[in-house]
């Protein structure tokens, strides 16, 4: 029984395959199992993986007969594994030599934490852009109240399912969990392909998963036009169905005191689309937008939003960067 099983989901990225699924064997920590999860693809995703078989034992095979999204696919790969501690790969990220050498060695050294994470680098080609994912998300590690245990090692002691509603700065493919884990959290909901990370961490920040991290890049995290993430309309959808799941298991643990932050999120995320359609010059869908927003009731800021966004993108540009000047610390 190997000590770690990777479960790494696909659809049709056989061009990409090679390149994660190296940097994964290649890790310096080899005892590990790498679970490839084939969901429904008709590229030549089957032949890319048998080449690689061929040559590294480790990597297990798991067709689905159709596809099914990744919440899916995830929740197939767990079900294979065998390894005291699970992490969660994507066909187009690439983990970083050590990554995993680091993360077993603090669990092994440290058994009250359950789940760890880490910092990983947002590289979007369709913008051109590169940056440390913790500074772009720093607004929600904020609420994080934490101790220093060692090195760059960080356990969260409160404010994660706050922090992680304003920005998710916890990324699956950094992730290294113990499998009982999965016993207190269950798995990934099986409806979602694209926030099923945001919905299971959440959930396991609720229910007292604990949670460390390590203030190092432990990931590449590329985004691509076929990326999952990339369609943003398609991902607020799912944000907005894990929102209403947060608020319902809010209200089935009597956290009251999360209700304002659910709240608070579901009107950024329509604020987000709003400028996105005001960016595409689609008016017509800023109100839609702005309609959809209003079964989360009233919000003054949002309704700025959908003027501005009906006005044109250089007004909501120009407005927003106003507003980031007059916070911008001096």
């Amino acid at each position: 029984m190997p000590t770690v099983s990777v479960v790494l989901p696909t659809y049709n990225r056989a061009e990409l395959l090679p390149g994660s699924i190296a940097s994964i064997l290649d890790q310096d920590f080899r005892d590990l199992e790498l679970l490839i999860v084939d969901d429904g693809s008709t590229d030549d995703t089957f032949d890319v993986i048998e080449n690689i078989r061929a040559q590294d034992s480790r990597l297990r095979y798991i067709r689905l007969p159709e596809n099914r999204g990744i919440g899916f696919a995830r929740n197939a790969g767990q079900q294979h594994v065998s390894g005291k501690y699970i992490a969660h790969a994507d066909s187009d990220d690439l983990w970083l030599t050590g990554k995993l050498r680091a993360q077993v060695d603090a669990l092994e050294k440290h058994p009250e934490i359950e789940i760890l994470f880490g910092d990983f680098w947002n590289i979007d080609h369709l913008r051109g852009t590169s940056a440390r994912a913790f500074e772009q998300k720093k607004v929600g590690m904020q609420h994080l109240l934490v101790r220093h245990l060692e090195g760059d090692l960080y356990v969260v002691d409160s404010g994660l399912e706050v922090g992680i509603l304003r920005k998710v700065y916890v990324q699956l493919g950094t992730v290294l969990l113990r499998a009982d884990v999965l016993r207190k959290v269950g798995g990934f909901d099986v409806t979602l392909s694209g926030a099923e990370d945001l919905d299971f961490c959440w959930r396991a920040a609720v229910l007292k998963a604990k949670f460390a991290y390590l203030d190092r890049p432990l990931v590449e995290r590329h985004k691509f036009e076929t990326s999952v993430t990339a369609n943003f309309s398609t991902l607020v959808g799912q944000v907005a169905v894990v929102l209403r799941k947060c608020r319902q298991e809010s209200m089935r643990l009597r956290r009251h005191d999360l209700l304002p932050h659910i709240h608070a999120a579901e009107h950024r995320l329509w604020r987000r689309l709003i400028r996105r359609y005001c960016e595409r010059g689609e008016r017509r869908r800023v109100l839609w937008a702005y309609g959809k927003s209003l079964r989360h009731g009233f919000s003054l800021r949002t309704f700025v939003f959908c003027l501005l966004g009906m006005a044109g993108s250089p007004a909501l540009s120009t407005a927003m960067e106003l507003r980031a000047r007059l916070i911008r610390p001096s």
